[in-house]
């Protein structure tokens, strides 16, 4: 696989698993779960810095570029998901607000 294909699909997956409702998992439902942004950290470091721990024993130093090539594309898409998120809730509360503006110059 391209190093430019693994970006793309590991962006795609954390978009993805951004939107997917954790919470409603049995099991979980009222959990202190941590942040997501919190788990999703503790979740990639637990999983790259051992593997590049083994890429560098190994002598393999593109593995370990390609490695963290792929968790840089997925920690920005992560913000820009977030981002639009937030966006998104700013740009529905203005709409919201302008409504009900609307609807007290009316009467």
């Amino acid at each position: 696989m391209k190093l430019w294909l693994g970006m793309v699909i590991t962006g795609l997956l954390i978009a993805v698993q951004h939107w997917f409702p954790w919470r409603k998992l049995p099991g979980l439902k009222g959990a202190n779960l941590p942040p997501r942004l919190a788990a999703y950290v503790l979740g990639v470091l637990a999983i790259a810095g051992p593997l590049t721990g083994v890429f560098l024993s190994w002598g393999n130093s593109a593995a370990v570029w390609a490695l963290w090539a792929l968790i840089f594309t997925a920690g920005g898409t992560t913000f820009l998901v977030y981002f639009g998120d937030w966006l998104l809730k700013v740009l529905k509360e203005k709409n919201e607000a302008e409504e009900r503006e609307m609807k007290l110059l009316e009467e």
